[in-house]
């Protein structure tokens, strides 16, 4: 597969999203401070009204894989972008382009559930919501959920169009076969 300025256009948009998806999610933080009552949040800094609470990336280890996998999403693609054409490596970055959209969709999936358990917690495992008390670092997290889905269908859109140029899915005859 060579480049062309559509496959260049699709790729600088996936590594766009990719890129805002990572930073979006590090740079998530909020710090609140709960009154008596709440025993379900640990206390970090123990003080006489209550006890505060910083909720970040940190604290959950899929958003730490969101975050990795994103960042490897795009610099990949970046590397792709500046890949010259006469390359021998082009006939792999199919298959690499594969592997990234894969380890998209389980970054994606496990960022999206971790977001549920932080919206809705679960009852039979003693996890109660907390985006009630931390609105701003899940409004922030959703947003890079969803900017990272944005970039996994772009990238699903690049797989098939590779897929459709290598395999000539639907047999047109084209100016080699003559």
């Amino acid at each position: 597969m060579a480049k062309t300025k559509i496959s260049i256009g699709v790729r600088f948009i996936i590594f766009a999203t990719t890129l805002a998806a990572a930073l979006t999610m590090l740079s998530t933080t909020q710090m609140v401070h709960m009154k008596d009552g709440y025993t379900f949040l640990p206390s970090y800094k123990n003080s006489i009204n209550g006890y505060s609470f910083k909720a970040t990336y940190k604290n959950w280890n899929s958003f730490q894989f969101f975050i990795a996998v994103n960042f490897l999403g795009a610099a990949y693609n970046l590397l792709v972008i500046i890949l010259p054409d006469g390359s021998r490596l082009w006939k792999l970055v199919v298959v690499l382009d594969m592997v990234i959209t894969m380890v998209l969709v389980g970054s994606c999936a496990a960022g999206l559930e971790t977001y549920s358990l932080l919206k809705n917690g679960n009852i039979q495992a003693s996890w109660q919501p907390i985006c009630r008390f931390v609105p701003i670092f899940c409004a922030k997290a959703l947003g890079a959920i969803v900017t990272c889905i944005c970039g996994l269908f772009t990238s699903t859109l690049l797989l098939f169009y590779s897929f459709h140029i290598i395999f000539n899915p639907l047999l047109i005859k084209t100016e080699d076969d003559t």
